[in-house]
């Protein structure tokens, strides 16, 4: 079970921070979420997303310096209004606008005076599209994602001409690659326009941030292995990234990058995210959240006891998180970040005996048991976004072995268990051969595969 709480903070005098800091003070701490903060050009106006206690999403913007004066709701409509972006002089807000009953997506220009409103683009939703949309300091670049040419979703470059401007006559420009099994994310300029910051995700838990260079068009890596990135924001030198990534699930760091040597060093603001300067680059908006992490259980039938109510089973000072039951031996098998790394754990059933069965310094996840409780299936993140591993832990000797599988990403999920995400292992034992065998099962490929214990060429000690 996952309890969050946030709101918007404000941190001033952040550059270099050779310098005191008095800490975040709160901005915006209203009942949900806050997100995506973005500042007016003039420094007046903050717009954020609030996704509220019912779920609606909506654009508001918040006075700078005022706290009297009331927030100005700025989307009225149904649907989800997300990821709000300033154009030039303030004047213009651009959001993605998301029907959820039918995946509709666009990209939507208010002017704030008229509250006039021009949908400019078709966009491709996805998991991450809430976080994909940046309008160039020079007000001559809108970028999101799209889907041209049937080259697959992807990062594009839009020109912008606005009413009054000269019309650029260019093609949209297409930063992701295709086919490549990447993500790409949140994007942030250069205060010259000149470049571009990418999060690209290779999976789950593992992104980096990229550099695009409009007039080279190189795209080029400054991290390496990060777990997950959320949000960044470039200094007035065009050189400095601020940036936000979690070391673990629950502590998210904020960071100070040199893009040109890719030297970082933490800023001492943990459950940061979204970080946005201020116009004077002397202060940022950024999003903080509390996160409590655990492990629970809830009676769904049966007298004995209060019914739906998550009960505590593994509740400690770290982040403990998906559990998988063993009904033979009324024991649990847990993710947790204990040991400094996302590790695997196993439990009995009321949280007692708890130790550590796995330490590779990596990260784990998706535990699933066999039927008889004696094996343990699980992925192994490899850093750098390198491939997913499919492991098998014997519980009685220790072992892990290394299932291939064949596929680049995959996840365990149990036989019983919901909707297939990418591949798939469900894992089960025959007791008369005393061998296990984990049929890995692809999104959108008919014939699932068998990998079986001691097959040759599948299972490596």
């Amino acid at each position: 079970m996952i309890l969050a709480a946030g709101a918007l903070f404000l941190l001033g005098r952040i550059p270099g921070r050779e310098h005191d800091n008095s800490g975040p003070t709160v901005f915006v701490d209203l009942p949900g979420r806050e997100l995506y903060p973005a500042a007016s050009p003039d420094g007046g106006y903050v717009a954020f997303l609030w996704v509220t206690l019912e779920g609606d999403r909506d654009i508001y913007l918040r006075r700078v310096g005022d706290d009297a004066q009331p927030l100005r709701r700025v989307t009225y409509s149904d649907l989800d209004e997300v990821s709000p972006t300033w154009g030039p002089r303030g004047r213009y807000l651009a959001f993605l606008r998301f029907d959820p009953a039918t995946a509709e997506c666009r990209v939507v220009v208010m002017d704030l005076g008229s509250h006039d409103e021009h949908t400019v683009n078709d966009c491709v939703h996805s998991e991450y599209a809430y976080d994909t949309l940046s309008w160039s300091p020079d007000g001559r670049w809108l970028v999101h994602r799209a889907d041209l040419a049937g080259e697959g979703p992807g990062l594009y470059l839009w020109p912008v001409s606005l009413a009054g401007d000269p019309k650029i006559e260019l093609p949209p420009r297409r930063l992701s690659c295709s086919d490549c099994g990447y993500v790409d994310q949140e994007v942030s300029w250069t205060p010259d326009s000149r470049r571009l910051a990418v999060t690209r995700r290779h999976n789950r838990l593992s992104s980096d941030i990229y550099i695009f260079d409009l007039e080279s068009g190189e795209l080029a890596p400054v991290t390496t292995g990060e777990r997950s990135i959320k949000g960044h924001a470039w200094y007035r030198d065009n050189e400095r990234l601020l940036y936000v990534s979690n070391p673990g699930p629950r502590d998210r760091q904020l960071w100070v990058l040199d893009s040109a040597s890719g030297d970082k060093r933490p800023l001492g603001v943990a459950n940061a995210g979204f970080p946005a300067f201020m116009p004077d680059f002397a202060t940022v908006v950024l999003y903080r959240r509390e996160v409590d992490t655990f492990v629970s259980s809830m009676n769904l039938a049966g007298n004995d006891g209060p019914q739906h109510v998550p009960m505590p089973l593994v509740q400690t000072a770290h982040a403990d998180r998906s559990p998988a039951y063993d009904p033979v031996h009324d024991r649990i098998a847990y993710v947790s970040n204990a040991s400094g790394n996302d590790e695997l754990w196993v439990a009995g059933f009321d949280g007692t005996d708890r130790r550590q069965v796995t330490d590779f310094g990596q990260s784990v996840e998706d535990p699933a048991w066999s039927p008889d409780g004696r094996r343990l299936a699980f992925i192994l993140l490899e850093p750098n976004g390198g491939t997913n591993r499919l492991k098998l832990l014997d519980t009685q000797t220790g072992q892990v072995r290394t299932v291939s599988t064949g596929f680049e990403r995959v996840r365990v999920q149990t036989p019983d268990s919901g909707s297939t995400v990418g591949a798939v292992g469900r894992l089960s034992h025959h007791p008369e051969s005393d061998h296990s065998e984990m049929v890995v099962e692809r999104k959108g490929e008919p014939d699932p595969r068998a990998l079986h214990d001691g097959e040759a060429g599948c299972i490596h000690g």
